[in-house]
């Protein structure tokens, strides 16, 4: 599963839904990834605050 938008603050519902969904899914997670989100001007790195989250589950 991957969850977009995380600690986006033009989506502020987002953080706080998948904040409840982990905690209450926490038994079934098997791995909880995140990729911080960069964007680019010429050769000069912006980063922003976007994450994506990416979950593994148990089978």
């Amino acid at each position: 599963m991957m969850i977009n938008d995380y600690a986006n603050v033009d989506c502020p519902g987002v953080t706080p839904a998948v904040n409840q969904f982990l905690h209450e899914c926490n038994d079934e997670i098997e791995e909880i990834g995140y990729h911080r989100i960069e964007f680019c001007n010429g050769n000069k790195i912006i980063p922003v605050n976007l994450i994506d989250i990416f979950l593994k589950f148990k089978n």
